[in-house]
């Protein structure tokens, strides 16, 4: 398996906030295998930005933002129609309906038995 660098939007306590570009801060990390590396934090502000910013500028921020920092997984429990179209024909993986603690989610690799994004639309990853 490759080395994916991963993002997850985080709520003040450290549990993953529930919709993407809405999101206060986000953790950038490194996941190989199990291992879980180079845990990084930001404090990005889209929660202020999502809804009033000037139409066009909010979620190319964000997209921005993934790309400078090589995300090729988020794992949320939303995304917007927007991005739920934009990361994946992006080469973004997004793994959505996931809770908790965000760090716990990515160490047990718990992402991988809820949603994946496909054309747009979510769909469990057994399908």
């Amino acid at each position: 398996m490759d080395v994916q660098t991963v993002c997850i939007p985080l709520a003040d306590d450290g549990t993953i906030q529930g919709l993407l570009a809405q999101a206060r801060s986000v953790a950038i990390c490194k996941v190989d295998g199990d291992a879980v590396n180079d845990w990084r934090e930001y404090i990005v502000g889209w929660d202020t930005t999502y809804g009033v910013d000037v139409p066009g500028v909010h979620h190319p921020r964000v997209i921005r933002f993934l790309q400078e920092h090589s995300v090729n997984v988020v794992v949320a429990d939303q995304a917007c129609a927007i991005m739920r179209t934009t990361l994946p024909a992006l080469g973004i993986s997004l793994r959505l309906g996931n809770t908790g603690d965000a760090r716990s989610v990515v160490a047990f690799g718990d992402h991988h038995d809820h949603l994946d994004v496909q054309d747009g639309e979510p769909r469990r990853l057994d399908e």
